[in-house]
């Protein structure tokens, strides 16, 4: 078969000598930020500086499998129990997805549990290296399991953490007044 460049649907006229993304200077639109911690198969490193952290965020979850939401510590004092407070910082798995991961704070005079203990030293291992966090469920814990071989470091996104936090959250998943919609479901209204 011969290569005929005068025909209208010829392949090789469409075909770009490399994958063109780098040759039009492309980047990635973040559109979408999950508030978790990292699932038990993914390789996470954590973004290690105090611009990218919030050390005492109260969080809701009302425990229906939809996003978690950041409460305003006014509001969170209000909430008692029902918010939880933890360590949020920007991490990124071997995959490229970036995340917000929440770490339980254990509060002074708690008694710790052996599951957020654990999930702080993994959150702690994060920020000097690749590291997966899993269930442990025999003994009641996190294993910590790092790689064998050294992993490059990830290419962080060039965003501040202020919009990482407004793709996470948006204006509907920051609680900031007392007739908030998440402040009603939790209160048995609607």
């Amino acid at each position: 078969m011969t290569k005929d460049n005068n025909l209208p649907f010829d392949p090789s006229r469409f075909a770009m000598p490399s994958t063109g993304a780098e040759e039009f200077g492309t980047r990635k639109i973040r559109s979408v930020i999950s508030v978790n911690k990292p699932g038990k198969m993914e390789w996470v490193h954590l973004f290690d500086h105090v611009d990218y952290l919030i050390p005492g965020a109260a969080l809701l979850d009302l425990q229906d499998g939809r996003r978690m939401y950041l409460v305003e510590p006014e509001i969170a004092a209000q909430l008692e129990d029902d918010a939880r407070l933890y360590t949020l910082a920007p991490a990124l798995t071997r995959q490229d997805k970036l995340f917000l991961w929440p770490c339980p704070i254990i509060r002074t005079g708690e008694t710790p549990n052996p599951w957020h203990s654990s999930h702080n030293d993994a959150f702690k291992a994060a920020k000097s290296g690749w590291i997966r966090m899993k269930s442990n469920r025999a003994c009641g814990f996190y294993d910590i399991i790092e790689p064998e071989k050294i992993m490059p470091e990830p290419d962080w996104p060039d965003m501040s953490f202020a919009d990482m936090l407004q793709i996470a959250f948006n204006d509907d998943h920051i609680v900031d007044r007392d007739d908030h919609p998440a402040l009603r479901r939790l209160k048995g209204g609607m």
